[in-house]
């Protein structure tokens, strides 16, 4: 039998393929969120650390999917496998090396998008959920800092500061989290099957996507008709400008659930200059301070993933 293991990455569609694809798909044992996020095996993968962790639970856990699939392909999908953006995505490694651990035959299926158009819409679903009210700037999006050196310290510096840390603990994302060519090595090294997928290619022709994504499962994925609608809509940037100032409202109990909320959002939104594209323009430098047009050539040309159909996108400046 055949485990596909889909493991996002998030904005990628991955919650139309759990709802509108996958659990239309005959003879497929399929299993999604919320039950890999609140199952005990699927809990544990993912978020308890090295001494609570027991490998021998996530292994019964496949043993029991195998027996229900009668021989048939199973498909496990939950983008968060590919890391908790929340968490600063640093249980990445962890999951891939625990599911490898315990299915190391699973074909691995990810889905890639360009970097500027993932970051913002990580940034603009982080708002609709209220998970961050501010613009999107270096405590959203940083670069990492060469650290503090051996001679600082010994020369009596102890100013040491959060931009000098890799891993900042008081911003969401560093840019190398976006650096795709070290999650294909980590997957790659652990999976003898690993399938890439474009998420720009699937917006301009599902079907073939899904043709080919049924190869790898083995079974027919259905296509879904375009009146179906969307999942997890963007908000525009009037709109994610106004729920970014209830965000800061809603400390004073005036969020938007409140008609006093919603006015005295749409008063401050009109008052507060709206810093879009200051935030797109902090993408766009990071993006280039840390070369990840050249990484995306780099992959494309050693793997074939045709991201030259999108150069534009991963390749250049961009929006």
């Amino acid at each position: 039998m055949r485990v596909v293991l889909h493991v996002g990455l998030q904005k990628t569609a991955s919650t139309y393929l759990q709802r509108q694809v996958f659990p239309a798909a005959r003879g497929l044992t399929f299993v999604s969120r919320p039950y890999t996020q609140a199952g005990h095996a699927f809990n544990l993968l993912q978020y308890a650390d090295g001494s609570l962790y027991d490998p021998s639970v996530l292994e019964a856990e496949f043993r029991r999917l195998r027996d229900r699939s009668r021989g048939g392909p199973l498909l496990v999908s939950d983008e968060l496998f590919s890391g908790f953006p929340y968490y600063a995505y640093l249980n990445r490694a962890t999951i891939a090396e625990r599911l490898a651990a315990a299915v190391p035959d699973a074909h691995v299926v990810l889905f890639l998008r360009n970097q500027r158009d993932l970051i913002w819409s990580l940034y603009n679903q982080y708002t609709k959920l209220g998970w961050y009210s501010n613009q999107l700037d270096a405590d959203f999006l940083y670069a990492p800092g060469s650290g503090m050196t051996l001679e600082q310290w010994f020369q009596g510096d102890r100013g040491g500061d959060r931009t000098q840390r890799f891993i900042s603990n008081r911003s969401i994302f560093s840019i190398e989290h976006f650096r795709f060519s070290a999650l294909l090595d980590l997957y790659e090294r652990l999976f003898a099957h690993v399938h890439v997928f474009l998420f720009e290619d699937f917006v301009d022709d599902n079907a073939s996507v899904l043709a080919r994504l049924s190869e790898i499962v083995g079974v027919e994925l259905p296509t879904p008709s375009p009146d179906d609608s969307s999942e997890n809509r963007s908000l525009t940037d009037r709109q994610l400008h106004r729920v970014r100032m209830a965000g800061k409202l809603s400390a004073l109990g005036l969020g938007l659930g409140s008609p006093i909320g919603r006015v005295a959002a749409r008063v401050m939104a009109a008052a507060v200059p709206d810093r879009a594209e200051a935030g797109r323009a902090h993408i766009r430098e990071l993006f280039q301070a840390a070369d990840l047009a050249s990484d995306n050539r780099r992959i494309d040309a050693d793997r074939g993933l045709g991201l030259n159909r999108h150069a534009e996108a991963y390749f250049g400046l961009g929006r």
